[in-house]
């Protein structure tokens, strides 16, 4: 079962729910019982570019770029 994250349209709770897709419409808030949920994306999203550098992080402590590509190293 995948893990999706959820805010309460009532009370603006955000929350985290391991819900199977036949059950994902009787989640309900943890805080105030509400059915009137929002599902939202995930934060980030994580991965590998074809050479190998890690999507979303510095590679190197010398430059901001996103891969090691980018500067030589």
């Amino acid at each position: 079962m995948p893990l999706y994250r959820y805010k309460c349209t009532q009370c603006k709770e955000e929350f985290i729910g391991l819900v199977s897709l036949a059950n994902d419409d009787k989640i309900k808030c943890k805080k105030c019982g509400s059915f009137r949920l929002e599902k939202l994306l995930p934060r980030f999203i994580s991965g590998r570019t074809k050479e190998g550098a890690v999507i979303g992080e510095n590679s190197c402590s010398t430059c901001q770029a996103s891969s090691c590509v980018s500067c030589g190293r």
